[in-house]
Parts: C-alpha cells; structure tokens; sequence
C-alpha cells in the first residue's frame, strides 16, 4: 500500500494486532514503539510486530510512504523458522532503520516487486512474495537500527500513547478476537509500571 491509499475515500481498514507491518518512509516521521520515541529524518525502513505497541508522527513526508502488512501464519507456512523468533522482532529490538541512497534503492527495488506480484495473476506469486520478504527482513537484520531519540514528549506523554495503542489492540472484542478484558493491572505489568502510577498519569494528561 502507499499513503495515497490511506488518504482515500476508502481507507485500508485491518486490526494492527493481526499483522505484522513493513514501513517504506521517505521525510521527517517520529516513530513511538513500545517505551521509546525515535526520530528518523530522510529515509527509514521499519518492522513492527503486533505484540508491540507503535505509531508513527508523520511530521513532513517528501515522497508517498510505502508499507505491506502480513501475518504471522502468512510467513510461518513457508519459512521452517517462526517469524516471532526472527531477529528483528526479539524483544528489546527496535527494528527501524535510517537509510542511505544505495539502501534506497535495494528496499525501494524490494517494495515494487512485491508490489508487481500482488497486483499479478500468477497462480503461485505469494511463494515469490514471501523469498521477497524474507530477503528484506534478512536485508534490514544486517543494518544498524536508528538510534536519535525524539525527547519532545515526557515519560508520562510516552507512557499515555503507548496505554493507547494497547487498548486499541484490545477492541473490538468479537468472535475473531475473543480475548479477555484486560484489568488495570494487567496494562500496569505489560507498561512497566505501578497501577497506580498509570492511574496517575491518565488521569493527569486525560482528566479521567
């Protein structure tokens, strides 16, 4: 997809806890993942998993941002190795990637020709997707990850953004979804925090 798509009369709708997600930007963006904000200035490449909470602050995009989305048994049914156990998304690791003018063109070469099999008729062009992106996981595993931290907002701002993205991994609750409720406490432990720190720090930023 690109965010000419997103900017639409019909937005690409799809629950962020199902899929992991490949980002493509080119401009300024702040990328809010999990307990930290990092800064990425000119071009980036990004993975997200859906255990993690994210969002990405587009502050000025200079060319339209590309992004794929897919699903843990979509990789798992043709690669022997678990996606969850693939380097990039081991826990601690912020897989985003600042990139130089030769990496543009590997990554942007990598995004058409996934691009140019999705959109073809080919009986078996989700084998040919799938070599793609694992070529591209294997090619971002060997970059170094971005490491300019954006300290606009406070700890307690982070802390508030990251809360929401768990809730919205949390709704709706459906026959696909049918997890339980998550209490209080159970937000606090995935966050880090006290309960009650976290009940401080909504109630100061949300007045509630």
């Amino acid at each position: 997809f690109s965010s000419v798509n997103c900017l639409s009369d019909k937005p690409i709708l799809y629950r962020r806890r199902d899929y992991y997600k490949g980002s493509f930007l080119v401009g300024e963006y702040v990328v809010h993942y999990g307990d930290e904000s990092i800064k990425v200035d000119g071009i980036s490449l990004s993975f997200f998993s859906p255990s993690t909470p994210y969002t990405i602050e587009k502050i000025k995009e200079k060319e339209s941002a590309g992004y794929f989305i897919f699903t843990e048994d979509y990789y798992d049914t043709f690669f022997i190795q678990n996606i969850k156990k693939f380097p990039l998304f081991t826990p601690g690791i912020k897989p985003i990637f600042k990139l130089d003018d030769n990496e543009k063109k590997v990554v942007e070469g990598l995004f058409e020709k996934i691009e140019i099999q999705y959109n073809s008729k080919y009986i078996l062009k989700d084998d040919i997707i799938r070599n793609h992106l694992n070529e591209l996981l294997h090619f971002a595993n060997n970059l170094f990850p971005a490491t300019e931290r954006d300290f606009q907002l406070t700890s307690k701002e982070r802390l508030y953004h990251v809360f929401n993205q768990l809730l919205d991994q949390q709704y709706p609750v459906d026959i696909n979804n049918p997890r339980q409720l998550r209490n209080p406490s159970e937000f606090a432990e995935i966050l880090n925090v006290h309960v009650n720190y976290l009940n401080r720090v909504l109630k100061k930023i949300t007045g509630k």
